[in-house]
């Protein structure tokens, strides 16, 4: 019999460590001796140089791209993209054609239009390389792992056995969703007299947590999604990747491997965290297969997937590759969930007449199949497939689908590439292109009549295409179903201008910055109880 007690302890690459991190520099820790701080200065000394140098210096050998107009000092263009970057990088094209170079403070980048889209995608790896440009983004080596690249048998797990469980059971999905709904929106309810609303202030931190209920859920099981503070890690790990990424990139190589230990600190703050939870979940499963055999049930959920996985050699994978697994699909599937389910519901709670259209659906859809949410009754809710899409088609980034040219590149039009460059398409250009999408600002989703949502095409990139299309996004899809279903069969709710006078209101704009959507703002959503 397997001694459990003998496997408590976290694997090497979750060292212990402080769970606060100071303030001012996180990436300092407060008690340093003189010798240490000067090495720190120096290093801190060297990182600043090195993005000076870069910046002025920017590597644009045999470079023939058009670049972008308007670069500062030092900077390049990354003021520009500060304010408005899609209608600067629209300017852009205008000017110059859908091929550009943009400089982020000697960080040189191509851009490339809806033109070449099909070209784009149609490249090899030997051309456009999408692991490649993982790294170099992500700075996967200092990040997530060079592990998650190399070895990723988490995607495997993800296309052989997640996706076809999600499809026989769609339910565990809206269970955790309605479950969330009526913990919060409905608890709240209760104490309201009848027609009174209960006011959504932050809908966005709301969207955080019902995705982080649903994903822990379905990543790591039932019982540990109950972990509120599992679930504050799930939520805040995105925003220490991101702070970390954004350094690493402006870095040379050299200094990532010193520098990881302190820019990097409060990514292995979280993981450790975040370990500390799941590892004895880990154990206790390896525990039970190993006592009951083939009587054991296994749990249903991707952290089960993945303990099951098997190396070429036919040995499970260590314990520690598991854990970063885990890691990286939180950091892959969260943020951009929760933030494509943040404007999905702004925008129906924008649009009352699709609102009433949703519901009628929903009504349509429970009259024949009950309140189940199985794979039949949800392939019959064709409505809310459209509005998903197009909601996707509004929030797509201004860089979409990244790849770095591992030779020089050039396109039919005569277009070059060097090698070396990153490359990233305008995926706000291309998915609102006015001549494939009719008033392309406008939420209509009859723009995907006999389209679904989770498949890609020319204009409709933001999942990428190809071999390399994501293989969350029947999951991401399915989550955003989820919410929107627990909503309206329960509730309707609308954009208001202000909890006081409770007047109806267009949902906020949508705003851009070059990695990201955002809301010019904010508005409170009022939700009422169905009759």
């Amino acid at each position: 019999m397997l001694d459990l007690k003998s496997w408590t302890a976290l694997p090497s690459r979750l060292p212990t460590l402080p769970t606060t991190i100071e303030p001012n520099l996180p990436f300092l820790p407060a008690k340093i001796d003189v010798n240490a701080r000067t090495v720190l200065a120096s290093l801190v000394a060297i990182y600043g140089s090195s993005i000076l140098i870069r910046a002025l210096f920017p590597n644009r050998k045999h470079d023939t791209l058009p670049r972008a107009k308007g670069a500062l000092p030092i900077i390049g263009h990354a003021a520009a993209f500060e304010s408005e970057p899609a209608a600067w990088l629209k300017e852009q094209f205008l000017k110059l054609g859908e091929a550009v170079s943009v400089n982020f403070a000697g960080w040189e980048v191509a851009i490339l239009g809806p033109k070449y889209v099909r070209e784009y995608f149609a490249a090899p790896d030997a051309k456009l390389d999408f692991n490649a440009a993982v790294v170099e983004s992500l700075a996967a080596d200092v990040t997530v792992g060079m592990g998650v690249i190399t070895n990723p048998f988490h995607i495997t797990a993800l296309r052989e056995r997640f996706n076809p469980l999600l499809i026989e059971k769609h339910q565990i999905v809206f269970d955790a969703m309605e479950g969330f709904v009526q913990s919060t929106i409905g608890k709240q309810m209760a104490g309201k007299v009848s027609g009174q609303p209960v006011i959504l202030d932050d809908v966005r931190d709301w969207s955080w947590r019902i995705v982080a209920k649903s994903s822990a859920r379905c990543f790591v099981g039932e019982k540990l999604s109950d972990n509120q503070q599992l679930i504050d890690i799930f939520i805040s790990y995105n925003g220490v990747i991101n702070t970390a990424m954004r350094h690493y990139r402006l870095m040379p190589n050299f200094l990532k491997p010193i520098t990881k230990y302190f820019i990097g600190r409060p990514i292995r703050q979280q993981e450790t965290q975040l370990g500390a939870i799941i590892f004895p979940e880990i154990l206790e499963r390896q525990k039970l297969r190993h006592e009951l055999g083939d009587s054991w049930q296994a749990p249903d959920d991707m952290l089960q997937f993945l303990i099951d996985s098997r190396r070429p050699d036919g040995l499970p994978e260590p314990n520690d590759e598991i854990l970063s697994r885990v890691f990286a699909l939180i950091f892959a599937s969260m943020i951009t969930t929760t933030f494509r389910t943040w404007q999905f519901v702004y925008d129906i709670a924008g649009n009352a007449e699709v609102q009433k259209q949703l519901y009628e659906e929903q009504l349509q859809v429970i009259a024949k199949h009950g309140t189940a949410f199985t794979k039949d009754a949800v392939s019959d809710m064709k409505l809310m497939d459209n509005c998903v899409r197009e909601s996707l088609r509004l929030s797509v980034s201004v860089f979409a689908s990244s790849r770095k040219a591992m030779q020089d590149v050039e396109f039919a039009d005569g277009t070059q590439l060097p090698k070396g460059r990153m490359v990233m398409l305008a995926g706000y250009d291309i998915q609102r292109d006015p001549e494939r999408y009719a008033n392309p600002d406008e939420f209509n989703p009859s723009h995907h009549a006999g389209k679904v949502s989770t498949t890609p095409d020319r204009n409709f990139i933001l999942f990428g295409m190809g071999k390399h299309a994501c293989p969350g996004r029947f999951f991401a899809a399915l989550e955003m179903k989820a919410a929107l279903a627990a909503l309206l069969r329960s509730y309707e709710f609308h954009v208001v201008e202000d909890a006081i006078s409770l007047k109806r209101c267009k949902r906020p704009a949508h705003m851009t910055k070059p990695d990201e959507m955002y809301m010019e703002g904010s508005k409170p959503i009022a939700i009422y109880k169905r009759a």
